[in-house]
């Protein structure tokens, strides 16, 4: 009898170890990364600094710690691009690369003279005052 006790109490313990340790891997795995996140500038800024409503073109510049990185020039009437120099020269700097700056522009150009907003730093400040 004190040898099935035996083996039994050892059963039992065995079995509570395996689920205290089964416990504590399955909290582990579940548990999620607590932090925080800083945020500082970048240094990088996107900006469009003309806008031709007549001739339907528009010119924005991408400037990295006040230096022209990259100038895109897009002429919505005949839908192309011209860009001068290029922000992937800058390797992992650069926040976007080429392809989305020229997108971010473009589409910008495209909702500038659809609307015909020659001042696009007026019109987007309104609407920032507007959405509080």
């Amino acid at each position: 009898m004190k040898k099935k006790a035996r083996v039994l109490l050892l059963k039992l313990f065995s079995i509570i170890a395996l689920v205290i340790t089964l416990y504590f891997k399955l909290r582990k795995r579940n548990k999620f990364n607590v932090g925080y996140t800083i945020y500082q500038p970048t240094e990088f800024k996107h900006e469009i600094i003309l806008v031709d409503l007549a001739q339907q073109q528009v010119i924005g510049k991408v400037t990295y710690k006040g230096k022209t990185i990259m100038i895109v020039f897009v002429d919505v009437k005949v839908d192309t691009v011209q860009i001068e120099n290029d922000v992937d020269e800058l390797g992992d700097l650069s926040f976007l690369d080429r392809e989305s700056y020229v997108s971010l522009f473009k589409h910008q150009a495209q909702y500038l003279v659809k609307n015909n907003i020659e001042k696009p730093k007026d019109h987007f400040k309104e609407l920032t005052q507007q959405s509080f």
